[in-house]
């Protein structure tokens, strides 16, 4: 049954039989109409005999419900041997023909263009289940280490360090819709919970389904370093994606990248994320360096690990200093600081933020525990600040 966007049992469509579009026709945009021919199939002026919107909903809608009207879709072909449908629209427009964007738009007497509408209208919610990282705030939990939280078309939880699980009880979310969790390295402040979590995704481990996603030393092992999850636990996701820098997979319908990083583990990546509301980079424990910055550059929300105060550098971890450099390079709409450590927790955090701002120009923040993040196309929002 094709399932809601908080549904537990949700199955990312296999790799073999699911052909997401390149990313070069993925600006596409077709506007719909009685004279036009759609792409792969379903009549003059039809949509395709089936497709999915990025929700995962199955929808036939025929060229009368969609006259006029952009449908933000993706099309699924049936394997490698049925390329033409291989491609998709942009999953970040749903208008009308004379270019209105009302935000709840309704169509009289369809629930499935309302259905994709509403979709499309929903923001991205990036909820911090944690802020705190190293390891005297971790042993002391002068912050909280729960990690990070996406809910976008999918589920994701990004590094979820120790206190995981009650973190994301607490704040209202069930780890049984959780639909990945993505691991930048092989240190617990970043890993701590992940075993459990996969038992919460997988409903008590009686359904392979979901994403586990990490660094070798996350997924195989490097030298002195994991795996940080074992066999049995990575036995029970239906997809594990061992990554490293410059790797692109795709999960649902969300593309995710595995960008640079020079840390103590030195197979440990950042994420970026490409939303329906724009681009989300997270980079992990890492020293400055230019060459990893190209990995996060587009960045509309940069989240960044800064776990020293300035001038205060330990190696293989960013001061705000090192941030600041970072930040001013990609220019995101907004930047956001996690990863506090102890002697940032111990004193003023607002005040590592604030420089930045005064020093780049751009929103930064260090964000709180339990803040949210709320992307939409109109803005970005924060709650809990």
């Amino acid at each position: 049954p094709a399932p809601s966007l908080h549904c537990v049992p949700f199955r990312a469509p296999p790799p073999s039989r699911t052909h997401l579009a390149p990313p070069e026709f993925i600006p596409e945009m077709i506007r719909y109409s009685k004279k036009i021919q759609s792409p792969g199939g379903g009549g003059e002026g039809g949509l395709p005999d089936s497709f999915r919107h990025p929700a995962m909903v199955r929808s036939n809608i025929g060229r009368e419900e969609t006259s006029g009207l952009r449908i933000p879709v993706q099309v699924f072909s049936q394997g490698p041997e049925d390329p033409i449908t291989d491609w998709c629209f942009n999953v970040g427009d749903a208008r009308f023909t004379d270019g209105s964007i009302p935000e709840r738009t309704r169509v009289k007497n369809n629930n499935k263009v309302n259905h994709l509408l509403d979709f499309m209208t929903e923001p991205t919610i990036i909820t911090f289940l944690g802020t705190g990282g190293g390891r005297f705030a971790t042993i002391y939990q002068k912050r909280q280490t729960g990690g990070i939280y996406i809910q976008d078309s999918l589920n994701l939880h990004m590094d979820p360090g120790p206190g995981a699980l009650i973190r994301l009880l607490n704040a209202g979310l069930d780890p049984r819709n959780t639909n990945g969790l993505l691991i930048s390295h092989a240190h617990p402040d970043h890993y701590g919970d992940a075993e459990i979590l996969l038992e919460g995704m997988t409903c008590g481990c009686t359904q392979k389904r979901g994403l586990l996603a990490g660094s070798r030393s996350i997924i195989k092992g490097d030298g002195l370093f994991g795996p940080s999850i074992s066999l049995y636990h990575q036995s029970l996701v239906e997809r594990v994606e061992m990554v490293q820098p410059g790797n692109t997979f795709y999960f649902g319908d969300l593309e995710i990248r595995a960008g640079k990083t020079f840390h103590s583990d030195p197979t440990a990546v950042g994420f970026t994320l490409l939303t329906k509301n724009g681009q989300i980079s997270y980079i992990p424990d890492t020293a400055y360096m230019d060459e990893i910055l190209d990995s996060y550059r587009g960045a509309r929300v940069l989240i960044v690990s800064n776990t020293r105060p300035r001038n205060l550098r330990i190696p293989y971890h960013l001061e705000t200093g090192d941030s600041a450099r970072i930040i001013e390079a990609i220019r995101p709409e907004i930047a956001l600081l996690t990863h506090i450590g102890f002697k940032i927790a111990e004193n003023d955090p607002a005040k590592e933020g604030e420089w930045i701002t005064e020093q780049t120009g751009i929103r930064t923040l260090t964000a709180e525990d339990n803040m949210k993040v709320i992307m939409s196309r109109d803005g970005v929002t924060l709650k809990g600040v």
